[in-house]
């Protein structure tokens, strides 16, 4: 999993995580920004630690669903071979 930090570009953002496109969508973030995650929130009149955690909260949800679809993949090659 990436650490995801303020300085993130928001195009670095939605490119990364699943989903981000929604959250900056409904924050009013233009999506196609060159800016840092920190200047757009401040643009948009968005508290960036807000932002961060809903952000970090998909990113972790993305990485365990990852997991979890690894592990099945892994228990139906198990039952085959």
């Amino acid at each position: 999993m990436r650490n995801l930090t303020e300085q993130w570009t928001v195009e670095q953002t939605v490119a990364t995580i699943a989903n981000a496109n929604d959250v900056l969508y409904t924050r009013n973030i233009d999506m196609t920004a060159r800016y840092t995650l920190a200047n757009s929130a401040a643009a948009a009149s968005v508290a960036p630690d807000e932002l961060m955690a809903v952000l970090e909260y998909r990113l972790r949800h993305a990485a365990q669903h990852h997991m979890i679809v690894e592990q099945v993949e892994e228990a139906d090659l198990a039952e085959v071979a």
